[in-house]
């Protein structure tokens, strides 16, 4: 092209890209991009589409994130497109925070979510696995239905003894939070109509429409919902037919699951509205939190397992003095450490420095309580451990006092065990 005299602008270089969005290329593209700069040439709206979708389709929800970050920064305001490729790019990336940020920007941008966005933004949200996120979920469901997205059908027309409804759907997350909507629906009909399943059976179909990029595998949607409605005990018969998901059930049986305890937990993520009107700072805020308390409770198992190990480490034909008491002595490491709120480490160091003790020979002197001296070892190593750089804050220390009244072991023999044990390692 180049060769030939062709000008090389934004619309040759939009074309390029947009031609690597297709192939699947993203590194390409996005080396394009780079020359594109370099030769001064600016690219538009249609550039950052093609550019943000390349990385989407490659899984790069980072590099699509940096790719949006340097178009606001040049002024180049985007689209629906722009923000449809974005929030794909964040449901593969399975980043819901970003991807829900992303869709609350869009209206202050004039733009209006499609059918890609909507079933992107419940694939990711339902996926993530937390509850308050799912929850949040169905109230994007309802958003989406009330702008034309996720019509369920009437289709009675076939067989007189089947009641027939069906839905299109594209994702796994679509696909379920529109079926816990539709049952949440039949339920409350049936509360204020009890004939209004008079058939003998009911029929849900969950239908592909036509081709989407993110169209999830018809066999996934299958086994997803079949999976969410076995391990809640549902009277459904679940199998794909021609790429169309079926959910068959006898009504009756259906009437009497839907007002069992066994979907009242699925009925639950619906109707949850003081989880649903959280913000997205809330939302996150509270995710963060919960984060953090796995993230503590996994330390401290891992702490309690390493803990429990040490006694591995020990040769067989080792005389062992802490033989007879190991086991108490750990769970009082662990009583201590909880009750001076120590982090996991804290106590993981003191007991590696109570080992280090052993292994250098220290056993309790003649005519004394083995067990009351071990119990002063190990306090005076939990003191020592808490004390190093970065273990506790300064405040988060307790006194001797404090460590004395809790411990039965006085202050005085703490501080000159402390010494002793300094001295020696």
């Amino acid at each position: 092209m180049v060769q030939r005299g062709c000008e090389r602008n934004v619309i040759t270089y939009s074309s390029l890209i947009s031609a690597c969005e297709k192939a699947g290329r993203c590194e390409l593209a996005l080396q394009l991009f780079e020359q594109m700069h370099e030769e001064g040439c600016m690219p538009n709206v249609v550039t950052y589409n093609s550019l943000i979708a390349a990385c989407s389709h490659g899984g790069h929800w980072e590099k699509a994130k940096e790719c949006f970050k340097r178009m606001l920064a040049q002024n180049c305001r985007p689209d629906g497109i722009t923000f449809s490729a974005l929030i794909t790019a964040y449901q593969r990336g399975s980043q819901w925070r970003e991807a829900l940020q992303a869709f609350s920007h869009m209206p202050s941008n004039g733009c209006h979510p499609d059918s890609v966005v909507y079933n992107a933004l419940l694939e990711v949200c339902w996926g993530s696995g937390v509850l308050p996120v799912q929850m949040r979920a169905t109230q994007v469901w309802s958003l989406a239905n009330r702008s034309g997205h996720f019509r369920i059908y009437n289709q009675n027309k076939g067989d007189p003894a089947v009641h027939q409804h069906s839905c299109v759907v594209f994702t796994c997350g679509a696909a379920i939070v529109t079926l816990l909507r539709w049952l949440c629906d039949v339920r409350h009909k049936v509360g204020h109509d009890a004939t209004s399943l008079l058939r003998d059976s009911v029929l849900f179909a969950l239908q592909k429409g036509k081709a989407s990029r993110i169209e999830q595998p018809s066999s996934m949607i299958c086994d997803s919902v079949r999976q969410l409605l076995a391990g809640h005990g549902s009277p459904f018969t679940v199998r794909l037919v021609d790429s169309t998901t079926q959910l068959e059930a006898g009504s009756s049986e259906l009437v009497a699951w839907l007002r069992s305890p066994a979907f009242a937990a699925l009925a639950h993520l619906v109707h949850a509205n003081s989880v649903k009107r959280l913000s997205l700072e809330q939302l996150v805020a509270e995710d963060v939190a919960l984060d953090k308390s796995c993230t503590d409770a996994l330390s401290y198992v891992r702490t309690y397992e390493q803990l429990r190990g040490y006694h591995k480490q020990l040769q067989p034909n080792m005389h062992d003095p802490l033989s007879s008491s190991r086991q108490q002595l750990l769970d009082l490491a662990l009583h201590y450490s909880n009750c001076f709120r120590f982090q996991p480490e804290t106590c993981y160091d003191a007991w590696e420095l109570l080992q280090r003790l052993l292994m250098a020979g220290a056993t309790p002197p003649l005519g004394t309580n083995a067990a009351q001296w071990w119990r002063l070892m190990l306090v005076a190593c939990m003191m020592i451990a808490c004390k190093q750089p970065a273990a506790e804050l300064p405040g988060a220390i307790p006194t001797y006092d404090v460590v004395s009244l809790n411990t039965g072991v006085s202050a005085d023999n703490i501080l000159s065990c402390e010494a002793n044990i300094r001295l020696v390692l």
